[in-house]
């Protein structure tokens, strides 16, 4: 079908091709500087209301079951969600909330609390690549990589250099995940 001279085709977008354009302006584009003074914490995306979020909340969860099972049939990949925020933030509710859409068989949620002594006596990544999911499988992270760095630094239990060293190795593990 060829359209008459002067007009537009028009196509709706699939889930995928929306979902991208949306999401587009919250990406961090590796090798870029990125500044959190430039993430506005009230920026709602296209969402207007809680209705509005409840009713494309409800859509996307539908569409995890068929994913979750390509995912798993392929196994060539994984997918890691990395939750973080304060105590009370929201993190557990995401997770029951979102997460109910697709089968626990294939989803591994990983909370970080403090380090064990056991933990402790490893790498401080080590605990974190021990709960990396394997391929066609979902990891939750509650919490993440970063809190061995920011509570440790905070209470100044580390020096500025095994900061800068662990940012530096966090980094190198991310580019790995990747890969």
């Amino acid at each position: 079908h060829v359209p008459l001279p002067g007009c537009v085709v028009v196509r709706s977008l699939t889930f995928f091709e929306h979902l991208t354009m949306s999401m587009k302006r919250y990406r961090v584009t590796p090798g870029r500087p990125f500044s959190w003074g430039d993430v506005r914490p009230d920026d709602r995306g296209d969402v207007k209301t809680e209705a509005d979020a409840f009713e494309k909340t409800e859509a996307h969860i539908l569409k995890l079951d068929p994913l979750q099972e390509r995912l798993y049939a392929e196994g060539k990949r994984s997918l890691l969600i990395i939750l973080q925020a304060i105590d009370t933030g929201g993190k557990d509710g995401t997770i029951r909330h979102v997460m109910r859409g697709i089968n626990p068989q294939g989803c591994n949620v990983t909370s970080f609390k403090v380090p064990t002594p056991y933990e402790r006596s490893h790498d401080f990544l080590w605990r974190i690549h021990n709960e990396v999911p394997a391929k066609g499988m979902i990891g939750i992270f509650n919490r993440s990589q970063y809190e061995d760095v920011l509570v440790t630094s905070v209470h100044r239990e580390i020096s500025r250099a095994e900061e800068k060293t662990r940012l530096s190795e966090i980094n190198a593990f991310e580019r790995e995940l990747v890969q």
